[in-house]
């Protein structure tokens, strides 16, 4: 049912709750879109970055982060003797999936792997306002008070934020 939800072309429509998943207070997203014609034309847009048929390096690209991935284990998770090292391989793939991400649209990835740490909270900050959105997709009486210009200026993301989303906005 969710696949022929989403589906292109489907006949269903996005709620006026999508639009609590917006990143910037201005501009709507492909998540956060409820516009059909917008939406499809976001989608569009996307298909040929996931399709990777534009990417020559993405194997490479893959590998590339992979390899750090195991060399990250190597490097802070290898247990010793009665020197237990657990792994949240939970953080590990969101580190694995944002360096990967990354590096395929820029060329260059944050390095989560290569630190091994969370770098300016993003993914913290990420789960806070997932959490956030989800309860205000809710409520729409309270998305409509937050979706007020001023206010959403003042609670969104913005690239002069020193960290979260707004700081790799910058």
């Amino acid at each position: 049912m969710v696949r022929r939800m989403n589906a292109s072309k489907s006949s269903y429509t996005r709620a006026e709750s999508y639009k609590a998943f917006k990143f910037n207070a201005n501009l709507d997203n492909v998540i956060s879109t409820v516009d059909e014609e917008r939406h499809s034309y976001l989608r569009n847009k996307m298909t040929h970055g996931y399709a990777g048929k534009g990417n020559l390096n993405l194997e490479q690209q893959i590998d590339n982060q992979v390899e750090k991935m195991i060399e990250l284990i190597d490097r802070d998770y290898k247990s010793v003797g009665s020197d237990l090292r657990p792994l949240d391989f939970a953080r590990l793939s969101q580190y694995f999936a944002l360096d990967a991400i990354t590096d395929v649209a820029f060329s260059r990835s944050l390095g989560y792997l290569i630190s091994g740490s969370d770098h300016y909270d993003y993914i913290e900050n990420l789960r806070q306002s997932m959490a956030m959105n989800l309860t205000l997709s809710t409520l729409p009486l309270a998305w409509s008070f937050f979706d007020l210009g001023w206010i959403r200026t003042l609670i969104a993301p913005s690239p002069t934020d020193a960290k979260g989303f707004g700081r790799l906005m910058g």
